[in-house]
C-alpha cells in the first residue's frame, strides 16, 4: 500500500509542477522575426535584441527604467542587415553588455570609462534601413568568396561597416540619421 501511495504522490507532483509551469518550455514572442538561411545559421533583425532589452526580463537587468544605450555591434551581418548576434552596449546603474542571439540573451559586465554618446534610437535609422540605401555599396561587399559584412558598429552617431573581401579588410563609415557615407 505505500509504494502505490508513493507513486500517487509522484504523478500528483508532477502534474503540478507541469502546471505551474516550473518545467515548460519558454513562450515565443510571436511578433520575433526570425529568418533561417539555407545555410541553417539564423539571423536577426536589430530590432528583436532591443525588444528583448526592453522585456521584462531585460529591464529587471538594467535594474532602472532609465538607461542608455551607448554603442551597438552586430556581428555576421546579411545584405537585409539582419545579424547572428548583437551586442548593445548599456549604461545603467550598472554598465553591462547585453548580447542578443536567437535563443535568448546573456549580459556581461561592461567596464567603459567614456562610453561616448547615447543612442537616441528614434533618430537614426536602422541597419536593414542603412544597407538598402546603399545598394551597389553593400552587393559589392557580398560579391567575393569569403565576403561579406562582419562586423556593423553603430557608435557616436555612425554606423561602422568591417569585413573582408578575398582576405582584404575593408572598412566603411556611414551617417546613423542619413545613411550617407562619410568619407
Amino acid at each position: 500500500m505505500g509504494r502505490l501511495m508513493l507513486i500517487f504522490l509522484m504523478v500528483v507532483a508532477f502534474f503540478l509542477i507541469t502546471l505551474t509551469g516550473c518545467i515548460s518550455s519558454p513562450q515565443v514572442n510571436p511578433s520575433l522575426k526570425i529568418i533561417e538561411t539555407e545555410e541553417g545559421s539564423i539571423f536577426h533583425p536589430l530590432e528583436n535584441a532591443i525588444g528583448a532589452l526592453e522585456s521584462d526580463d531585460g529591464m529587471r537587468l538594467a535594474r532602472l527604467p532609465i538607461y542608455t544605450i551607448h554603442t551597438i555591434i552586430g556581428e555576421n551581418v546579411t545584405k537585409e542587415g539582419d545579424a547572428k548576434t548583437w551586442i548593445l552596449a548599456v549604461k545603467a546603474e550598472k554598465p553591462f553588455y547585453f548580447i542578443y542571439s536567437g535563443g535568448g540573451f546573456t549580459t556581461m559586465d561592461w567596464h567603459e570609462n567614456n562610453p561616448g554618446h547615447a543612442i537616441n534610437l528614434n533618430k537614426i535609422i536602422l541597419p536593414s534601413e542603412l544597407l538598402s540605401q546603399n545598394p551597389q555599396r553593400i552587393n559589392s561587399l557580398y560579391s567575393g568568396r569569403s565576403s561579406g559584412i562582419r562586423e556593423l558598429e553603430l557608435n557616436n552617431g555612425k554606423y561602422h561597416i568591417r569585413g573582408f573581401s578575398d582576405g582584404i579588410e575593408w572598412q566603411y563609415t556611414y551617417d546613423a540619421v542619413t545613411g550617407k557615407e562619410i568619407s
